[in-house]
C-alpha cells in the first residue's frame, strides 16, 4: 500500500478550513490502511482505498487552485469535515469488509462529484452549493405538503436527517453543498418514499429539482 502514499504531494499547508481538512482526510486514510494491512484477503480494501486516496488528493487539488473559492462556504466545508470524520471514524466503527468498502465508495462518489460540478463557463472553479428544490407530483401535478429531508449517502443508515428543509414541497428548498445523497419525504412523521445515490451537482447548474413521484 505505499503506492497510497505517493499520491500526496508533499505541499507547505497553511492553518485555513481548507488545508486543515485536507490534512485530516490524508491522516484518517493513512489510517485506515494501516487497518487493512491487518486484514486477509484485503485485495480490494486496498483498491477502494488508492482510488480513495486518488479522489480526495484531486478535490484538494482542485480547492487549492481555485482563488475564488471561500473559506465561508459553510455548507461545503461542513460536507468535508463529515466526510473526513466518518474516515477517521471507520477504524472504530468496521461492522465488515463490505460496509468499509461501501463507505469508502460513497465518499470518493461524493469527492468526484464536488470535483467535477464546476460550472460549464469555468472548468477550473470549484462549484460550492447547489440550490436544491424538493417537489412531490401525482399523475404529473404538483402535490405539496411533504416533508423533506436528506443525508450523505455515507449517512444513508442513520435513523434521523443530518439535513432538513425548512419548508414542505412543494416550497422546499435549500442550498446544497454538491455531493451524493439519499433524499427522503416524510408525512405526519412517516417516512413516504425514499431516493438513493441522488448526485447533486452533476448538472453542472447554479439549481436543480428532485422529484417524487407519488
Amino acid at each position: 500500500m505505499s503506492g497510497v502514499f505517493l499520491l500526496f504531494p508533499m505541499t507547505v499547508l497553511g492553518q485555513t478550513s481548507f488545508e486543515s481538512v485536507e490534512l485530516e482526510a490524508k491522516r484518517a486514510i493513512r489510517q485506515l490502511i494501516l487497518k487493512v494491512n491487518t486484514i486477509e484477503n484485503n485485495s480490494e480494501l486496498k483498491d477502494e482505498l488508492l482510488l480513495l486516496s486518488s479522489a480526495t488528493n484531486n478535490l484538494f487539488e482542485k480547492i487549492d487552485s481555485d482563488d475564488t473559492i471561500s473559506e465561508s462556504e459553510d455548507e461545503f466545508i461542513n460536507s468535508l469535515v463529515q466526510a473526513k470524520n466518518t474516515l477517521a471514524n471507520l477504524p472504530e466503527s468496521w461492522r465488515s469488509n463490505n460496509h468499509a468498502i461501501l463507505t469508502m465508495q460513497f465518499i470518493r462518489k461524493d469527492f468526484a462529484i464536488k470535483a467535477t460540478s464546476s460550472p460549464l463557463s469555468n472548468g477550473s472553479m470549484i462549484r460550492t452549493k447547489v440550490r436544491v428544490s424538493v417537489m412531490t407530483k401525482k399523475n404529473g401535478a404538483l402535490v405539496p405538503g411533504y416533508d423533506a429531508k436528506c443525508n450523505y449517502m455515507w449517512d444513508a443508515n442513520l435513523l434521523s436527517a443530518k439535513i432538513v428543509f425548512t419548508n414542505q414541497t412543494n416550497d422546499a428548498v435549500k442550498n446544497l453543498a454538491p455531493g451524493y445523497y439519499i433524499f427522503w419525504i416524510e408525512k405526519d412523521g412517516e417516512i413516504v418514499q425514499k431516493r438513493e445515490m441522488v448526485e447533486i451537482g452533476n448538472l453542472q447548474t447554479p439549481e436543480e429539482s428532485v422529484i417524487f413521484n407519488l
